[in-house]
C-alpha cells in the first residue's frame, strides 16, 4: 500500500474517461492504494477515484463512518448507476481541489449502484444521502467530469461551519 499523489483540478488527465477493468484483471493493489491515499492524506475524505491518481481505470473507493470509529469500505470496480431517486443539494469538496473550495451540487438523494467488489463479486446496493452523493461524484471522475462542471467554485470564508 502506498500513499500516492493526487492530481489537481487543472491536470488534463482528470478530463479523460476511464476504461473498464477487464474481467479477471487484478486491481486489488490499486484499490488498497486508493483507500490508503484517501485515509492518510492531508485532509479528510470519504471517496477517491483512480483517475485522481492518474490511473484511467473505472475504480473508486468510498468509506462510510460507523459507530465506534470504525468504517465500512466500498471498493467499486466498473460501477454503474442503475436508478436514481430524489434530490440532495450538498456542498461538495474534492481532494483534487484546494481544501477551501467547494461547489453546491444537486444530485440524486438515492442511487442503486451495480459494481464488482475487490473480491470479484457482483454487487447491487442502494446508497442514500452522503454516500449516494459521493458515488455520483466519484463516477463523474471516472467520466472525466469535475465538480466545477456542476457550478461555480466557491471558497469557504472564515464564517464557514
Amino acid at each position: 500500500m502506498a500513499v500516492r499523489e493526487i492530481l489537481q483540478s487543472d491536470d488534463p488527465g482528470l478530463r479523460e474517461r476511464a476504461r473498464e477493468v477487464a474481467p479477471g484483471e487484478d486491481v486489488s493493489e490499486l484499490c488498497e492504494d486508493l483507500m490508503h491515499t484517501m485515509r492518510h492524506g492531508a485532509r479528510a475524505a470519504i471517496g477517491l477515484a483512480a483517475p485522481q491518481l492518474g490511473i484511467l481505470k473505472r475504480v473508486f473507493v468510498m468509506a462510510e463512518k460507523l459507530a465506534g470509529g470504525r468504517a465500512k469500505v466500498y471498493y467499486c470496480i466498473n460501477p454503474e448507476i442503475r436508478s436514481r431517486r430524489g434530490i440532495a443539494r450538498m456542498r461538495e469538496g474534492c481532494l483534487s481541489f484546494a481544501e477551501d473550495e467547494f461547489v453546491v451540487v444537486d444530485r440524486a438523494a438515492e442511487v442503486e449502484l451495480a459494481y464488482t467488489d475487490i473480491q470479484g463479486a457482483d454487487i447491487v446496493r442502494k446508497f442514500r444521502g452522503l454516500l449516494a452523493v459521493c458515488a455520483q461524484h466519484e463516477i463523474d471522475h471516472l467520466d472525466g467530469k469535475l465538480m466545477s462542471d456542476h457550478g461555480a467554485v466557491e471558497r469557504r470564508g472564515d464564517d464557514y461551519q
